[in-house]
Order: structure tokens, then C-alpha cells, then sequence
């Protein structure tokens, strides 16, 4: 991976800033500080991957600044980004906010699998239509695993990379065995038969 070092601090500085005036929500309430709150409602953009997906994604920022992706995690949206995007968009970058298949206004197949290879193959593929290389990912959660997999995988898409609570292998993993299996207070999520519509608008459109 090459790492063009002017653009990956500017990158992690809007980051940190980002999270010090507000975090990763919807909005902007709540604000004591006097700041006006981001307005983040960008135009949705639609692409048929060659994965079988039609991803939806937005796009901000100058678009041939620096690529920036930023890749969501399990159960969220375009959504999680809606304070960082903005603002590193600002700071001349490209930034792209894909929807993972199952999530947000992408594709949400009845047949077929989720796994990481599988959103891996999907944002390369997203990649490639948008002739897109050395761009710096950001993955959060399930993103953080599709973040490293693509580094894996296609490095020569990969500038940077940047994880947000992850891990560094899945096998053994006692969080991720605790959210799939569960414990006495907990079901574990493997063993839900269904999700209700208010869980799945509240939270990954």
C-alpha cells in the first residue's frame, strides 16, 4: 500500500476533529457549543455492480480530491458518517459513503450470502466503476473486517486504512461470539428469527 502522508494526517486530524465537536449521529442536537449543526441529506447515487448488487451510495467533497471511503458496520447506513463525512469533505477530499448489501437503499437479496468476502467483493467492485485506486478506507465495526479484507485482497486499491472497533481476527473472537451466540441475558443474534420494521427503519435507513 503507498500512503501519500500530507493527505492521510489532513485525513485523521478532520477525523479526530470530527469526533471531539460531535461523534457519528443524525442531526446535530444537543449542541451547547454555539457551532451550526451539519445539514447532511446528500443525493443518493445508485450503481449495478458486477457482483449482482446495486449498491447505493452519496458522494461529497471535491471530486478529484484525495478518495475517501468510508464503510459502515452491521445494521447501520450512509447515517453513521453524517458528521465525519461532511467535514472531511471540506477539506478537499473525495469521500465516498457506500451502503453495504442488506443495509440502507442497497440492494437487500432474499437468496445469496453476507459474509465479508462478500462485501469485500462488492466495494471493489464499486471501486472499479469509479475508477478509483489509493484511496484511504475508514471501516467501522463489520466495515473495520471489510476494510482489511480489501487491503488484503486488492491493495492496490488501498492507500490508508483506518478501524474503528475491530479486531484483528474473527475465529475466537469472544465479543463477536457473544453478539452471534449470546449468553443468559442476551439471545445472540443468530437466533433471531426476524427483525421488526421498527428496528431495521431506526436503524439501517
Amino acid at each position: 500500500m503507498r500512503f501519500t502522508k500530507r493527505a492521510l494526517w489532513v485525513l485523521l486530524f478532520v477525523l479526530g476533529f470530527a469526533v471531539m465537536v460531535g461523534g457519528c449521529g443524525g442531526g446535530g442536537g444537543g449542541n451547547t457549543t454555539g457551532e451550526i449543526p451539519i445539514v447532511y441529506d446528500p443525493e443518493f447515487k445508485y450503481v449495478a455492480l458486477e457482483t449482482g448488487i446495486k449498491i447505493a451510495y452519496v458522494e461529497l467533497g471535491n471530486a478529484n480530491g484525495p478518495p475517501v471511503v468510508l464503510i459502515h458496520g452491521v445494521t447501520d447506513s450512509y447515517i453513521s458518517f453524517s458528521q465525519v463525512a461532511p467535514r472531511i469533505a471540506s477539506a478537499g477530499f473525495r469521500v465516498i459513503v457506500p451502503e453495504l448489501r442488506g443495509h440502507g437503499h442497497s440492494d437487500k437479496p432474499q437468496q445469496g450470502t453476507y459474509t465479508v468476502d462478500d462485501h469485500v467483493a462488492d466495494i471493489n467492485a464499486l471501486l472499479n466503476h469509479l475508477q478509483i485506486k489509493d484511496a484511504h478506507i475508514t471501516g467501522h465495526s463489520l466495515g473495520s473486517f471489510v476494510t482489511q479484507g480489501l487491503a488484503a485482497l486488492h491493495p492496490d486499491k488501498v492507500s490508508s486504512i483506518t478501524l474503528i472497533a475491530s479486531a484483528g481476527v474473527v475465529a475466537g473472537n469472544e465479543t463477536l461470539h457473544w453478539l452471534l451466540e449470546g449468553d443468559a441475558d442476551f439471545a445472540g443474534i443468530n437466533h433471531l428469527t426476524e427483525l421488526s420494521d421498527e428496528f431495521l427503519t431506526d436503524w439501517t435507513i
